[in-house]
């Protein structure tokens, strides 16, 4: 399979900046990156862009999201005079994010029909934040109950995000976030910008939300030691994200 000649379906495009999912291949296999490196995942279309994921050497399966031709990390409008360089915006595990189009090639692997469900993508500081726990994966894949966003958990309108990292699945494994002392949970809130920010990463034994007061409450189970106790104890806390609204 050769390397997929971007310039030729830059001609193809007929609307909007980013080369339309139906115009190019529905999926990438990752080429021309070594095998004791990995190919990132851009915030932007540009190398200078703050990583937001990361997909192996011989990673397949991306789903292409659309291509553009980019100048200065701005993309530029469809014109037949564009020849690139050109990035595209790819979804790789539960990541999206740009990559430089020189290292993607069309998928080699019969691909999924497109009744099949998509997985889900995440706004890039949200990404971002389940990559500097992943990043240590050479593949992941997020299982039911990986994350959720439907709580409200800081009472300024917006929702925010709660990601359980037992239902994660890493390498093949589904305990490399787990151990005696429960899984990781990290706790991403709203900071007003369209962004959201870890107030709370810890490991824990159990978890729940519980409206108390008309706001809702972390309440958790960690290991004993957590609050100066053996081990064997548990260790209950309630946390307010809300407190002071």
């Amino acid at each position: 399979m050769r390397p997929l000649i971007i310039a030729t379906l830059a001609l193809t495009a007929t609307t909007g900046a980013a080369l339309a999912t139906a115009d190019g291949p529905d999926f990438f296999d990752v080429r021309n990156v070594r095998s004791d490196d990995v190919l990132f995942l851009r915030e932007r279309p540009t190398a200078n862009s703050p990583k937001v994921g990361q997909v192996p050497h011989n990673g397949k399966m991306l789903r292409n999201e659309g291509c553009s031709a980019v100048r200065d990390g701005k993309i530029l409008p469809d014109s037949d005079m564009n020849t690139g360089p050109f990035w595209c915006r790819v979804r790789y595990g539960p990541v999206e994010g740009w990559a430089n189009a020189r290292y993607l090639a069309e998928a080699s692997e019969e691909q999924p029909t497109r009744s099949q469900a998509r997985r889900p993508s995440y706004p890039a500081s949200v990404a971002a934040a389940i990559n500097t726990n992943t990043a240590t994966c050479s593949s992941f894949k997020g299982m039911p109950g990986f994350t959720r966003n439907d709580l409200d958990l800081n009472a300024d309108g917006v929702n925010d995000w709660v990601v359980d990292y037992g239902h994660l699945e890493c390498d093949g494994s589904t305990s490399m976030f787990c151990g005696s002392g429960g899984c990781t949970l990290q706790i991403l809130i709203s900071n007003g910008r369209n962004a959201w920010e870890a107030k709370f990463e810890d490991t824990v034994r159990e978890y729940s939300f519980k409206p108390v007061g008309g706001k809702m409450l972390l309440r958790l189970e960690q290991h004993g030691i957590a609050c100066g106790k053996p081990g064997i104890q548990s260790c209950p806390k309630d946390i307010d994200f809300a407190k002071g609204r």
